[in-house]
């Protein structure tokens, strides 16, 4: 078999197209957040949403958790649906992010006392 020297380019764009479209053009894929950290988040959210503010200003504040531990709302969507898959793994998460909101507020009472 004969190598067409004018098939070359037809050959790198077909090689490109194909690279992009298993590549996601670049678009991140979203991520199952690590337990510990998800803890931390869902803890600092659930707060938030109990909180009497307006809900610009509380989607504000999740935007700003979601920044602060580097991730986005599609990972945590997607760390939702892992654990609704999983409800052994839930129970546990929700009691430890239980354990997280008592902690955070408990660390907060002190501080207002001081």
């Amino acid at each position: 078999m004969k190598f067409n020297l004018n098939s070359f380019p037809v050959l790198v764009l077909f090689s490109l197209i194909f690279f992009f479209l298993n590549s996601g053009c670049g678009i991140k894929q979203p991520q199952v957040i690590a337990k510990k950290q998800f803890i931390e988040i869902y803890a600092r959210l659930l707060i938030i949403d109990e909180m009497e503010l307006s809900p610009e200003y509380k989607q504000l504040l999740r935007n700003e958790v979601l920044q602060q531990y580097k991730t986005t709302r599609a990972d945590l969507y997607r760390t939702i649906e892992f654990y609704n898959s999983q409800p052994e793994k839930w129970v546990d998460i929700l009691g430890k992010t239980r354990d997280r909101i008592d902690q955070l507020r408990t660390a907060k009472l002190k501080q207002t006392v001081r």
